[in-house]
């Protein structure tokens, strides 16, 4: 007796499903989401809109502070301090050892602030609400650091010299910088209980 072929419905069957699956081994890519997508392959797409609007900010305020200058604040600065160095001063100048300084609109802690502005608003969270509580906490403790700062450097500039005192006003610049970091850390992170900070771009 002859029998016709057989078919083959079990390889029909096979071919169906690998169509549908993918083969063992590959790695199914997930597409990225709209702030993940990587620009030029160097930064990511919320990254660079925080660098935008962080440059554009900082700059906008950093020309601010020094277009109109606070007169008030600064002349404070510096007749409270020459008043306890034992040095006397002019308006917003102290004279110190060897040389006079001048209390200028970028000595007045406002600038620093203006980084910390620029971070905290930048960035898409927390909420406004939270984002106003977090910069005036963190902006009154830079104004009254950036008093100290200045101290310092008068009192270097008393006991040391001018030469001295450029130095101690250079560090002490840098150490600000960093401190405005830590100051948006700690407050983001006191006020929002935040434990993780990528979803803030």
């Amino acid at each position: 007796m002859v029998t016709g072929p057989k078919r083959r419905k079990s390889n029909a069957k096979t071919k169906k499903n690998d169509a549908r699956t993918p083969a063992k081994g590959l790695i199914q890519e997930q597409p990225l989401g709209k702030n993940e997508a990587k620009i030029l392959g160097l930064v990511t797409r919320g990254e660079a809109l925080f660098l935008a609007k962080f440059f554009a900010a900082f700059f906008a305020l950093e020309a601010a502070v020094n277009y109109f200058g606070f007169p008030l604040l600064q002349e404070f600065i510096a007749s409270t301090q020459a008043g306890m160095l034992g040095l006397t001063s002019a308006g917003s100048l102290v004279f110190a050892k060897e040389g006079i300084f001048d209390i200028n609109p970028s000595c007045t802690g406002l600038v620093s602030s203006s980084i910390l502005f620029a971070i905290i608003f930048s960035l898409r969270k927390p909420e406004m609400q939270k984002k106003i509580v977090i910069f005036l906490s963190g902006a009154a403790l830079l104004l009254i650091l950036n008093y100290f700062r200045v101290l310092a450097v008068l009192w270097t500039a008393r006991e040391f010299g001018p030469g001295a005192a450029e130095i101690v006003h250079i560090a002490s610049w840098f150490s600000t910088t960093a401190f405005v970091l830590a100051l948006w850390y700690f407050f983001t992170k006191k006020i929002t209980g935040a434990k993780d900070f990528s979803g803030f771009m």
